[in-house]
């Protein structure tokens, strides 16, 4: 009877780790599940970065190009001013050339008038 009940123990002992194996196997075989999605979802992340990583690159390429851009606007702004000033100052100064000559034409109208009035007279 005392070898019926060790049987019996040691039966319900390897049951119990078999059991227990089995759950061991259960777990094992979930957590390589979980590791596998954790890889997946690991490599989706470093793909999206590197996306990140290349707009950022190319964005701030655009930006540096559109500043250029800008800049070269600057400087031909500046010209185009320059330009603009130099062009009135050249009117000006035209404009005092025509005002003299027109004041020298008046004297020469004045003493022509003169002239002719000293003739007639």
């Amino acid at each position: 009877e005392l070898e019926d009940m060790s049987e019996k123990h040691e039966k319900e002992i390897e049951k119990t780790m078999l059991e227990h194996q089995e759950r061991v196997r259960a777990y094992q075989q979930s957590l390589d599940g979980k590791n596998a999605e954790t890889k997946i979802l690991q490599e989706k992340i470093a793909s999206m970065e590197q996306v990140v990583v290349t707009y950022h690159k190319k964005a701030k390429t655009e930006i540096q190009e559109y500043a250029k851009l800008v800049d070269e606007a600057d400087e031909r702004e500046e010209n185009l001013k320059e330009q603009l000033q130099n062009c009135l100052a050249k009117i000006d100064r035209a404009r005092e050339e025509i005002d003299a000559l027109m004041n020298d034409i008046e004297e020469l109208r004045d003493e022509l008038e003169q002239k002719d009035g000293a003739i007639e007279g």
